[in-house]
């Protein structure tokens, strides 16, 4: 079978379903995005009919608009050949598709992510025998505890070691090396230089995050007080130390990033979905981002530079 997976470019979570893909199908086309980057391609794509390409189209943690969610809908062979694997909270406001798989929360409690939507749908509909692996179930619920920040409930260091590994090795070495780990084992573990790396990279994070604290800015916004810091690397550990050492300072967290997007973090009882959406954005209660303005770097560059240099086109 002939697929193609469009899924999230940032994390664990957005790379794990193309080492999933990869133990099941034959053939496999991936393309990676920035949520604010997927209605545009997929319309694209459309567009284009590069979907008849495919035998299926699958999209995890990521979610398409309105418009295009009726297109597909009302379309029979679109309808059949695609579907959607997402757990954020703003994209269930819309209706309900046919085609999109919209779970936050399971019926027992537990929280889930795309790639672990993603997962029981491989499980519950193709045959194969490395997906029955304990390894791979382990990898996958190491995958949806950090993406749902469950591991700090569950103590789940673990989890945590696999997102920073994943910063560590990069997207595609990462995405290879756990493909042939998960193929040749039947148990999931982290081997001596694995646990090397993470001693050093640890240091380095908590280094990190020390300085960050120090670059936090205060702002007023929407009617919250809000710390706010320029940051790159290390979103997520970053958003949640923040909100823990910023507690009785700030309402949320806001994490700028020049080079992507703009994530906000939870401190206070607020939902930062909705923060997000005033920014053209969305996600869950707690955790949430939002895109940059097109022009941003045009405009810094002209900041920086008092307006003394001219943007040249290519």
């Amino acid at each position: 079978m002939n697929i193609l997976l469009i899924s999230h470019i940032s994390d664990p979570d957005g790379i794990t379903p193309i080492i999933l893909s990869k133990l099941v199908f034959e053939k496999v086309d991936y393309i990676l995005l920035e949520s604010a980057q997927t209605n545009n391609k997929v319309q694209e794509l459309i567009k284009n009919n590069e979907f008849n390409k495919y035998d299926k189209v699958f999209i995890t943690d990521l979610s398409i608009n309105e418009e295009l969610s009726i297109i597909i809908e009302n379309n029979l062979n679109l309808k059949d050949k695609v579907k959607i694997f997402d757990h954020h909270l703003g994209n269930k406001l819309s209706k309900d598709y046919s085609f999109i798989t919209l779970i936050d929360v399971d019926l027992k409690g537990t929280k889930q992510c795309g790639t672990s939507l993603y997962y029981d749908f491989l499980l519950n509909n193709y045959t194969n025998k490395d997906l029955e692996k304990d390894s791979v179930r382990y990898f996958v619920n190491l995958v949806r505890e950090y993406d749902t920040w469950a591991w700090v409930e569950t103590n789940n260091i673990e989890a945590k070691n696999l997102a920073n590994l994943f910063d560590v090795y990069g997207r595609e070495l990462f995405e290879n090396h756990y493909l042939l780990f998960l193929k040749e084992n039947d148990c999931f573990y982290f081997d001596e230089k694995e646990l090397f790396l993470l001693e050093m990279f640890n240091h380095k994070i908590k280094t990190y995050i020390e300085e960050a604290k120090e670059r936090t800015i205060p702002v007023n916004i929407l009617g919250y007080k809000a710390g706010l810091v320029f940051a790159s690397q290390h979103r997520s550990e970053l958003g949640n130390q923040l909100a823990i050492y910023f507690k009785d300072k700030y309402d949320f967290i806001i994490i700028v990033n020049v080079e992507r997007s703009i994530s906000y973090r939870g401190i206070k009882d607020i939902d930062l979905n909705e923060i997000a959406k005033v920014f053209g954005g969305k996600g869950h209660f707690s955790s949430s981002g939002s895109p940059l303005p097109a022009n941003v770097k045009k405009e810094l560059i002209k900041i920086i530079f008092d307006n003394k240099v001219t943007m040249v086109e290519e």
